[in-house]
């Protein structure tokens, strides 16, 4: 199984057609559905390590403070949506990385309230996941 469809010949390969060789609309729209990234949540503390194969849409809360985090996996051009989700105490942070190249350089103050949200989107380079984007503080 192709681990992304670029072509239609990996599209057909994993389609179910009918007796005709044609795709239906509906199995289209299954397998459409299917396709689609899934969220993946997780609670981290300490030193975490997020694997790609979990997903490339996470959602990880942070129960403690995170002293380092790595992620596993990724190929170039690859993307990741990272949220990091402050639990209801709030106020955890992220001091460490391993293997990510943030903005300026600097790895970022994360939003200290409870509950609220710091989405980083980020892209693998070959060598090392950077970051393209960010939106913090989101409810």
């Amino acid at each position: 199984m192709p681990e992304t469809i670029r072509t239609r010949t990996d599209l057909l390969a994993l389609a179910p057609l009918n007796s005709s060789g044609l795709i239906s609309d509906q199995d289209l729209r299954d397998f459409m559905q299917s396709a689609a990234p899934q969220l993946y949540t997780a609670n981290i503390t300490g030193a975490a390590t997020y694997s790609l194969a979990n997903g490339t849409i996470t959602e990880l809360t942070l129960t403690g403070n995170v002293t380092s985090f790595s992620i596993t996996g990724g190929v170039a051009g690859q993307t990741l949506t990272l949220t990091l989700v402050q639990d209801a105490t709030g106020s955890r942070t992220l001091a460490g990385t391993s293997g990510i190249l943030w903005e300026s350089a600097i790895i970022p103050v994360l939003t200290t309230t409870g509950g609220r949200r710091d989405v980083f989107n980020l892209y693998h380079n070959g060598t090392s996941w950077v970051e393209a984007g960010s939106a913090q503080n989101v409810g």
